[in-house]
């Protein structure tokens, strides 16, 4: 819950109307965090995402997938959805890896999914 709430004070702070940062980013990086997100906050980071990049400008993102860690709750996350809704943020694939084990011990089940899009 921790990192949400920082993804999206972020998120807020940077597009939010009294600062200037709409347009302004080459790249952000967002690891480890969208399996946080529920579907409805995922689509909504994508839009926003795309509208603080420049033109031309990249989004890598990491998707989770697996059972949740004990005493924890996860959301699924699903690399063609997230493709889809990313070209309607004018957001293009430009790299896709799927099925990528953890790095962590005990997380067998866990496989991650990892990609960058750019800013049309």
């Amino acid at each position: 819950v921790t990192s949400k709430l920082w993804f999206f004070f972020i998120i807020y702070l940077l597009s939010s109307s009294k600062n200037n940062y709409l347009g302004q980013f080459d790249f952000v990086l967002a690891s480890g965090v969208w399996h946080h997100l529920s579907q409805e906050e995922q689509i909504y980071a994508l839009f926003t995402i795309s509208e603080l990049l420049k033109p031309k400008g990249y989004f890598a993102i990491t998707l989770r997938n697996g059972p949740a860690g004990a005493g924890t709750h996860v959301f699924p996350t699903h690399v063609e959805r997230t493709i889809k809704t990313a070209e309607l943020c004018n957001l293009t694939v430009q790299f896709r890896v799927e099925n990528q084990p953890s790095l962590l011990p005990n997380k067998e089940a866990v496989t991650w999914g990892k990609l960058v899009f750019q800013k049309i």
